[in-house]
């Protein structure tokens, strides 16, 4: 697994002029699923109202915030949605996966001696 930081951008319309969102999850993740996750960063320039992830909502009022205790803003193993809204108004929702779970791997070999084997195989119990 690669270790990114995600950077998504959101454009939302909705009440005010154009407002442009900056949604950071910095972990090991492909920018939709994350195996950990070590903060999430937003960034609105007009100010954000607040953030709520899941059923979790934290008030902002501020134009950027920092967070690394994921637990208590509402992250869970599987789905989780983000929803952000602005001071004016304007809201973007956002969905990414969260599994901490390691994948399996079993060798399988056709004859149980590897030595004479014609055939080796590796199982995972994820895709890969």
């Amino acid at each position: 697994m690669v270790n990114l930081k995600s950077s998504l951008n959101f454009l939302a319309n909705s009440m005010a002029a154009s407002v442009l969102f900056d949604i950071k999850i910095g972990g090991t993740g492909n920018g939709e699923n994350y195996r950990e996750i070590k903060s999430i960063a937003i960034h609105d320039p007009e100010g954000i109202s607040y953030l709520m992830i899941n059923e979790t909502k934290t008030e902002i009022n501020d134009k950027y915030k920092y967070f690394t205790d994921i637990k208590a803003l509402g992250v869970v193993e599987g789905t989780n949605t983000v929803v952000v809204v602005d001071n004016a108004g304007n809201e973007t929702k956002i969905t990414f996966g969260y599994d901490k779970t390691a994948p399996t791997f079993k060798w399988i070999v056709d004859n149980n001696t590897q030595a004479q084997s014609k055939e080796v195989r590796l199982e995972t119990s994820e895709e890969i």
